[in-house]
């Protein structure tokens, strides 16, 4: 079935994807869409508008990746993800030295000039927040956004173990 406005995209992934989510980004890092395998057969977004869009894989003790696809009009894409083992980095957001907690942040994680992970977490005024991400060995930069304003960013290494908690100070 050919759709007029856009297409689907379907995900070829091996190993045990029980745990894993798949979350479609739009370009300017909005979610799409969202599913995993127990949604529907096979691995399958809604249906998408035409534009290019990446997939992100999210899950506890597997690395975050984003995929970068395309969706044509009535054109079915398929994007194979190979999941990789990663290294639990937890990560600290303060907000007590913002005059104005927002309800939400969202965080950008880059590997070099590659977005490979974008999560949003809600606060209370004066909160901190301890969550933590799967990630690959390498250097990050952790960016942090109040609606599409950068708010504070900061850097670090992934080694073979999980390091000290990156603390992520919103002002």
């Amino acid at each position: 079935m050919a759709l007029v406005q856009g297409s689907t995209v379907a995900v070829r992934a091996p190993g045990d994807l029980a745990a894993v989510r798949f979350v479609v980004v739009d370009a300017t890092g909005l979610v799409a869409d969202s599913f995993s395998m127990f949604g529907p057969t096979p691995l399958q977004s809604n249906p998408l508008a035409p534009g290019d869009y990446r997939l992100k894989v999210i899950a506890p003790t597997v690395a975050a990746d984003a995929v970068p696809f395309a969706i044509k009009a009535g054109t079915r894409t398929e994007v194979s993800v190979q999941l990789q083992a990663g290294v639990v980095q937890p990560i600290v957001v303060d907000t007590e030295a913002m005059p104005t907690t927002p309800p939400r942040v969202r965080l950008r994680v880059y590997r070099g000039a590659e977005l490979v992970a974008v999560r949003t977490f809600p606060f209370q005024a004066g909160s901190r927040v301890v969550e933590s991400l799967c990630l690959l060995p390498g250097d990050y930069r952790l960016a942090a956004f109040d609606g599409e304003r950068e708010v504070t960013t900061a850097t670090f290494t992934v080694g073979s173990t999980a390091g000290a908690p990156v603390q992520l100070l919103l002002r």
